[in-house]
């Protein structure tokens, strides 16, 4: 490794299972505040983040359940087929400029807020978290 740069390390495709993400650069899950609500700016900034250069763009949080719901933040839900939906448009928004995607689901447990679902909260332990 004589002679490599922090640098040229970080630009160098890396493999992650059976694909390849074209560089060491991972963006983190930031949630935006857009979410499942602005479709289309979520899918924009994420297909932002690959343009500039990340080789793996994740996700802001995304709900698994109505029972994880968390309004009033907007995040990606993954409740249904419509969510479903969203969840490919971002990937391919992302693939198309040549990053991989990676999707953070989430359960916010009995932190959850259900203000828009109304569902009751759900936890392991029934308890709201410290």
């Amino acid at each position: 490794m004589s002679g490599t740069t922090a640098e040229q390390i970080l630009s160098e495709p890396v493999p992650v299972g059976s694909l390849t993400a074209p560089n060491r650069f991972f963006a983190a899950p930031h949630a935006t505040g857009t979410g499942s609500l602005r479709d289309r700016s979520t899918i924009a900034i994420k297909r932002e983040k690959a343009r500039g250069g990340w080789g793996t763009v994740c996700t802001e949080h995304a709900e698994i359940h109505a029972s994880s719901d968390m309004t009033p933040s907007h995040n990606i839900r993954f409740w249904g087929a419509e969510d479903q939906r969203l969840a490919a448009s971002i990937a391919d928004a992302i693939h198309d400029e040549g990053s991989l995607a990676a999707l953070e689901l989430t359960h916010s447990g009995a932190n959850a807020s259900n203000f828009g679902s109304y569902e009751p909260a759900l936890s392991p332990s029934g308890e709201i978290g410290r």
